[in-house]
Parts: C-alpha cells; sequence; structure tokens
C-alpha cells in the first residue's frame, strides 16, 4: 500500500480492492490509510454501502457530500436524455475526482461493497477505466463472493483488475506468533507462558482479529491465571456466541439504547435516536458512551457513533423478539414518515421500516414506489426496478399492482435487461384490465425488439391485447398499440398489413393531435419496409420532425438511424 502510496503521489492513480471475510480488519486497515493520508495532507472522501438501506450510488454519495455537495443533488448531474444520461453522470463525477486531485492528493475510500448494486459498482468501473492520470487512490473493501457463485460484484473486480494500476489484496487471518505476541502484551508474559493459550486462540478463531478481540473481551471477568488455563475450553466457538456472551452482560439500559440504535442502521444519531423513541437524551448519550467503554460503539467525532462492527449490530438485533423488532420498526416509519428532508432523501428507509414492521403494506408501498422515483431520477436503474418490484409485493390492488409492475419494467429495460423486462411486461399482459395489457403487450415489443429480434410471443400479445380494447382502439394507448403492431407486422414480412394498420393509427394520432403518436404512426411501418424512394424518405423525415418537437430521446434515435440509411441508400 505503501508503494501504492508513493505512485498516487507522482500522479498515477491507483485503485486497491481490499477483499476478506468478516471481522479479518478490513475497516481497521482503511482507518489506518486514512489517518496516515491525513497526515500528509491529503484529503479523504469515504463512504460506505448499507445492506437495509441501500441508496444510489450510496458510498460515492456520501464521500462527495465531504466536499460541500448535497446527496439530493448528486443526480441532477446526470442529463435527462436516457440514451446518454449515465454516461455523462459518470462523467461529472470523474472529472469533479480529477479536479480536485488537481489541487491535493485525494483518497476515496468506498468500504462494503459487498452491499452495492449494480449502478454504484459501474461507477467504479468507470472511473478505473477513464481515470489513468492524477493524484486519486481509490480504496474498495468487499466480502468476497462464494467461490460457487456469478456475482455483478466479482464481475465488477475481474473488470477492474483489467486496467491498470490496480492492486486486489485479500486479507488472510491471524497467525499463531502474531497471536502469542498480543497475548504477551496483554498479560505481560513472556512467550513460553502463553504460547498454550495462543495454540487454543488460534484453532478457535482461525486468526480472524475480530473474533479474537471478541473473545479475549468475553474473558474480561477471568483472571490472567484462568485466561491461560483449563477455562478457555468454555469459551464461545462461533464469533457470534463470543458477541453474545459480552452484550449479555450489558446493562439492561444500554442494551435498550443499542436495540433502538441497531433499528436505525449502522451509523448512529443519538439525536435521532432519542427522537424516534422518545427517549431522554441524556440518558441515550449516557447508554452509548457506556457502549462506547465496552468497546461495543465507538465514537466518530460530532457527538455520533457506529457499531464496532456489522456483526455486533446483526447480534444485538438478533436478541430482539420478533414482536418487539416490529414495533421498533413501526415508530421508526411513523417517525420519519413525517420528516420531509428525510423523506425526500431517504423514501427506501421508510419503506424498509414500514415493511419490517408489519401490517403496513400500502404505506411500504408507498415509500418504495417513492425510492423508485428517487432512484430512476438518479439514473439507477437497477435500484429503481427493485424497489418498484419491492413496491410490487406489498401492493393488494390488482390496479397498483400492474402499475408498479410496468415502471419496474421500464426501469429494467432502461438498463438494458431485456430478457428480464420481457418477463415483467409479460405478467403484466396477463392482466384483467385491457388498458394495462395491452401497456403489457406494447411493453414486451420494445424489449424483444431492442436487441435485434422480435419475439412471436410479444407480436401474438399486441394482436390479443388489441381485441381486448374495443372502443378504446382509438384512445392513446389504442393509437400506440398498433403502431407497434405495425412493426411487429412488417418484421414478420407482412407489410401491407402493416402499412394499413399504420395509416389507420395516423389518421387516430392526428385527430388525438398526439404528436409523438403521429410520429410512431409514420415511422414504424417504415422501419421494415424493403423499398425507397423519395416518398418513403419524405416520410422519414416528417416523422424525424415530429420526433424532435416531442422531445423523446429514443423516438429521435430511431427517427435519425431510419432517416440516415434512406439518405444513404
Amino acid at each position: 500500500m505503501n508503494s501504492c502510496w508513493d505512485e498516487v503521489t507522482e500522479g498515477r492513480r491507483q485503485i486497491i480492492l481490499i477483499g476478506g471475510e468478516p471481522g479479518i480488519g478490513k475497516s481497521r486497515l482503511v482507518s489506518e490509510l486514512a489517518m496516515s493520508a491525513r497526515e500528509t495532507g491529503a484529503t479523504v472522501l469515504g463512504g460506505f454501502c448499507e445492506r437495509d438501506y441501500p441508496r444510489p450510488y450510496q458510498p460515492f454519495a456520501h464521500a462527495l457530500d465531504a466536499l460541500g455537495l448535497e446527496e439530493a443533488g448528486f443526480p441532477g448531474w446526470g442529463s435527462s436524455t436516457q440514451a446518454t444520461a449515465r454516461h455523462r453522470l459518470f462523467a461529472s463525477v470523474a472529472d469533479l475526482l480529477t479536479t480536485v486531485a488537481e489541487e491535493t492528493v485525494v483518497a476515496l475510500i468506498l468500504e462494503d461493497l459487498h452491499w452495492a448494486r449494480q449502478p454504484t459498482l459501474q461507477l467504479l468501473e468507470y472511473l478505473a477505466r477513464h481515470i489513468h492520470k492524477g493524484r486519486l487512490m481509490i480504496v474498495a473493501t468487499f466480502r468476497p463472493p462464494p467461490r460457487a457463485s456469478a456475482t455483478e460484484l466479482q464481475d465488477t473486480l475481474v473488470e477492474i483488475h483489467r486496467h491498470p494500476g490496480v492492486t486486489r489484496i485479500d486479507l488472510g487471518g491471524l497467525s499463531l506468533d502474531d497471536i502469542t505476541e498480543y497475548l504477551m502484551f496483554e498479560l505481560h508474559r513472556s512467550r513460553r507462558d502463553v504460547l498454550e493459550t495462543a495454540m487454543t486462540l488460534h484453532d478457535v478463531t482461525g486468526g480472524n482479529p475480530f473474533y479474537l478481540r471478541e473473545l479475549w473481551r468475553s474473558t474480561s471477568a477471568l483472571t490472567p491465571a484462568e485466561k491461560e488455563g483449563s477455562a478457555l475450553e468454555d469459551l464461545p466457538l462461533t464469533v457470534g456466541d463470543a458477541i453474545r456472551s459480552r452484550l449479555a452482560a450489558t446493562p439492561p439500559r444500554t442494551m435498550d439504547i443499542l436495540a433502538k440504535a441497531a433499528v436505525l442502521g449502522s451509523q448512529i444519531r443519538p439525536d435521532l435516536v432519542s427522537a424516534v423513541y422518545g427517549a431522554n437524551a441524556r440518558d441515550t448519550a449516557q447508554a452509548l458512551d457506556n457502549a462506547a467503554g465496552l468497546g461495543i460503539t465507538a465514537k466518530t467525532g460530532r457527538g455520533q457513533y457506529v457499531f464496532n462492527h456489522d456483526l455486533t449490530r446483526q447480534a444485538i438485533l438478533d436478541g430482539v423478539s420478533d414482536t418487539d423488532l416490529s414495533g421498533l420498526h413501526e415508530q421508526a416509519a411513523t417517525y420519519l414518515s413525517k420528516r420531509p428532508d428525510f423523506v425526500s432523501t431517504n423514501p427506501g428507509t421508510v419503506a424498509h421500516h414500514y415493511a419490517s414492521a408489519g401490517g403496513h403494506d400500502d404505506q411500504a408501498a408507498r415509500f418504495y414506489e417513492l425510492a423508485g422515483d428517487h432512484a430512476e431520477l438518479s439514473l439507477a436503474y437497477e435500484d429503481a426496478s427493485a424497489h418498484f418490484e419491492s413496491a410490487v409485493r406489498h401492493a393488494s390492488d390488482p390496479h397498483e399492482v400492474d402499475r408498479l409492475t410496468i415502471r419496474a419494467a421500464e426501469n429494467t429495460l432502461k438498463a438494458s435487461r431485456f430478457a428480464l423486462a420481457a418477463e415483467m411486461f409479460n405478467r403484466v399482459a396477463d392482466s384483467a384490465d385491457p388498458d394495462f395489457r395491452a401497456r403489457g403487450a406494447i411493453g414486451m415489443i420494445e424489449a424483444t425488439w431492442r436487441p435485434g429480434r422480435l419475439g412471436h410471443e410479444a407480436a401474438a400479445r399486441l394482436v390479443q391485447a388489441r381485441r381486448g380494447l374495443g372502443a378504446a382502439e382509438h384512445s392513446a394507448i389504442g393509437v400506440e398499440l398498433r403502431c407497434y403492431l405495425a412493426l411487429a407486422l412488417g418484421y414478420a414480412g407482412s407489410h401491407e398489413a402493416a402499412e394499413e394498420i399504420g395509416a389507420s393509427a395516423l389518421e387516430d394520432a392526428r385527430e388525438l393531435g398526439d404528436i409523438k403518436l403521429e410520429a410512431k404512426a409514420l415511422l414504424y411501418p417504415t422501419m421494415t419496409s424493403p423499398g425507397f424512394g423519395t416518398e418513403l424518405y419524405e416520410r422519414v423525415q416528417e416523422a424525424y420532425r415530429l420526433a424532435v418537437a416531442s422531445g423523446d430521446v429514443n423516438l429521435i434515435g430511431q427517427a435519425a438511424y431510419i432517416r440516415g440509411s434512406l439518405g444513404y441508400v
């Protein structure tokens, strides 16, 4: 790591990927790195991913917030055009980091990437691919995925490692000599005196530093002689057992506050804990100070705390009964949902609390949809789709289920996951509502012809949906369905039928005064037309003009491509 830092100070960007099992020392290593970097005058930016409360580009938003940029403004760096939006957003982040690195050495620390969703990983890969020079070090920590499973994280790590200036460090456990030296320091005894105890602890912990520390703390009531003797035979056999053993000796009032804090997340804000649960601020602060003294939490400055490890937080939550845990989540959801400042930036957190509380499906669906809106605005389409799917699972009204499924499918399509988007749209194509059946059928065409193939099932869905529209065939959704049906018929070689369907759609689109539908009715039958000529070109030219007027970037791109092809011919 020192050699990587030397490279950075010389203006050569470095990326360090630090992997290891829980408790192996990843966070401790990067905290030491951060401390050393600050001592040299470098700017240290840090962020982390959370399992229960993920947000779009979460670790980057946390890190860039330190530069005085509001996290809510992060999405605003993107463009409103889907085709280039994410690229422009990523380029903006790269430009910002490069600019800061011109003024000072920058260490960007991203922790717990094993909880990161795809947009965050894509941004990291973009930075690795596009920033090669500059006084920038990016350090990312993660738990290695299971060897037998392929994950987005593993794919990203492989891609990043292809680029120059990338180093991977896989942390292993402490050796027997390391543990022996630790015991010599703790007990003030000779190597010979502690060697047998060190061997026992090494066998039990596998050299995991966090497990070793928790195990040693759990023996705090033992005398030095007992710690070296047979009492070690009764020690906890897992790190979870060691944590629970120590928590059992924690005062009940402190445990009560810790449980409430654990429900709210890994970062502890005493003021928020007191406000959510109506606790006395002084009692809360005292309990958290007590926990820090016991090594359960640690102060981070500005009156805030963190749990010493995610394993500790999880052990605390595991010790709360299901009924009590549900009540704590309900209290959190009720309070946070009334905080506009919190809802505007953390709707997914509110949704999680309502979902975990149980019995609040409507509220959970509502806030999951808000989280989807936030992610979509952030151009994190995969995140948006996941939130909308969560909303679907909590929605009870069939109409809402269809509407939210459409939203999930649209974002899945934007993320270029065509097969999955087609499956989602197909679910809606079975809806009892004719309008949603049409929307589902149209979505299937969108998802199947984009990759260069048109599924026969999607075309059949269009015909089926059209039959169910009745008089609504002349409405906007009916016109759009016929535009896509003309496209499908053209791909199937039925060009005369495609022209006929397209002509009827064009007539109704003009009657409705909808220029976007008019552009589609002009364009889609020509996209597969075997003919050429001035008349066809002028038709596409008119479709292009209407597409530009509509502002639909995808439609503009389609029309521009067909116009260019015909112009070339």
